[in-house]
């Protein structure tokens, strides 16, 4: 796989998001168990890049045993994200109507998941029970300072300004001492949003770097505004 040199570009909004908010070994990021099914698993690297941005249609060609929703979320993700890639069809997120899961192996980073839904409002959902599940509720701790919390990446967030926003950073530790990292970044697939989760499952119990991994845009992606984290944006 091509290793673009990465630079840390996380907007001013992001931080402060982030800032104010923000399984298991065996297990894929958010899932509840099981594996992924993979009939033709992908190598180093897996599936062409989409264009830089929030949108993406489905990738001119598909990887072996990837459907074309499979591989839209597959070429959504940053490019080092996209490592040892497999579709999930079992035990996915509730709502959720693909997965793909993929194995990067690294001191840092254990493992991404990446999943679609109907809506935002699904993925919110699904994310909202995953952080409770683990003691963590909207608005709470700080994951810039390496404790388990959520934030929301653009503004008017809480129940006095526009309710709870569909785009969101989340941490915690696992039962294993593992740090993980959640995601909500739409895409804009055929003119409508649909809702997209993303997990990244840490290698060792440390929030903040894996936090700095996953904000990380690619050199030469544009950063929109406001600012999603990296691995929300192909390249």
């Amino acid at each position: 796989m091509r290793e673009p040199a990465l630079r840390w570009i996380v907007a001013a909004a992001a931080i402060v998001a982030l800032a104010s908010g923000c399984s298991n070994a065996t297990l894929p990021p958010p899932l509840e168990g099981g594996s992924p099914v993979a009939p033709t698993p992908t190598g180093a690297s897996a599936g062409p890049p989409a264009s830089p941005g929030r949108g993406s249609a489905a990738p001119a060609s598909l990887p072996a045993g990837f459907s074309p929703e499979q591989g839209r979320l597959l070429a959504s993700i940053r490019e080092d994200a996209r490592v040892g890639c497999a579709p999930r069809t079992e035990n996915l997120p509730d709502k959720a109507t693909a997965g793909v899961e993929c194995t990067v192996g690294s001191e840092l980073v254990d493992r991404v998941g990446v999943y679609a839904f109907a809506t935002p409002a699904d993925a919110l959902a699904a994310y909202i029970a995953r952080m409770a599940s683990y003691g963590v509720a909207l608005r709470s701790g700080d994951c810039l300072a390496g404790t388990a919390g959520d934030g929301a990446w653009t503004p008017g967030d809480g129940p006095t300004e526009g309710g709870d926003q569909p785009n969101r950073t989340g941490c915690f530790i696992d039962e294993n001492g593992h740090a993980n990292i959640r995601v909500l970044c739409s895409l804009e697939v055929g003119g409508q949003e649909i809702g997209r989760y993303i997990g990244v499952l840490g290698a060792s119990t440390q929030i903040r770097p894996l936090l700095d991994w996953t904000a990380t845009y690619a050199e030469g992606v544009d950063v929109p505004v406001p600012s999603p984290p990296g691995i929300c944006l192909a390249g």
